[in-house]
């Protein structure tokens, strides 16, 4: 929540909210671009051809036990595309099944309690900014591999899931406050967030034992940095 606060403010000021991510023009060439599920399979198959070709064909064979080195990779982008389909139903299911009883049942138990859903409901409604978002956050994550250790940080490998989740709701929001370059905006400061907080939040985790273990989301680091500032004087 910490990168869609400041991510939606940074839209609205930098950004321009006639230029909706959901409203960009597809060649209708390429027009099956349009179902996620399509995009998000193609999407992690060139990231992980490209991770693949770094790593070498040794490493991935080691990893897939064998298999050819292109279709351990297809089943790979297809496993991960089809996940994230399974989780984005549940929540569809949960907010058309289960919120109307949770409903019927607080008019009883607890009068006006208002249902919360996963951030996931959103991105069925903003395909294209959910997509923006996870390649921002991914890339500025990479990025950050390159720079910390320029500036003496230790180095936070950026998390896929995270990077899509996150980022793909960092940049929902920023695209409804500040249209594509909000979008950008957004999800480039939660890459940044991702790598960022973990690294300083390190040193908390090996005061307790726990050597080279961090939280990955802003939400939890930022909120174990609060607790240990506070802390610290007791």
């Amino acid at each position: 929540m910490t990168s869609y606060i400041l991510g939606t403010y940074l839209g609205k000021v930098l950004g321009n909210r006639e230029h909706d991510t959901e409203n960009v023009k597809i060649n209708d060439r390429i027009s099956f671009l349009r179902d996620p599920n399509v995009a998000t399979t193609l999407t992690m198959l060139v990231l992980l051809l490209v991770s693949g070709l770094v790593a070498g064909s040794e490493y991935v064979s080691k990893l897939s036990n064998g298999k050819e080195y292109l279709v351990f990779i297809l089943e790979q982008s297809a496993t991960f595309a089809a996940g994230l389909y399974i989780a984005k139903a549940g929540v569809k299911l949960f907010t058309t099944e289960i919120v109307p009883a949770f409903k019927g049942f607080s008019r009883v138990f607890a009068p006006g309690a208002i249902p919360g859903v996963d951030v996931l409901v959103l991105f069925d409604k903003s395909p294209n900014s959910a997509l923006v978002g996870f390649l921002v956050s991914f890339f500025t994550g990479v990025a950050c591999v390159f720079l910390f250790p320029l500036i003496g940080l230790p180095v936070i490998v950026p998390g896929i899931m995270a990077c899509f989740l996150a980022g793909g709701a960092a940049a929902i929001f920023g695209n409804s406050s500040g249209g594509f370059r909000g979008a950008v905006i957004s999800s480039c400061l939660n890459g940044f967030l991702l790598c960022l907080l973990p690294a300083l939040t390190l040193p908390l985790f090996s005061f307790l034992g726990a050597d080279g273990v961090t939280f990955a989301d802003p939400d939890f680091t930022t909120l174990s940095g609060l607790l240990w500032l506070i802390f610290r004087w007791f």
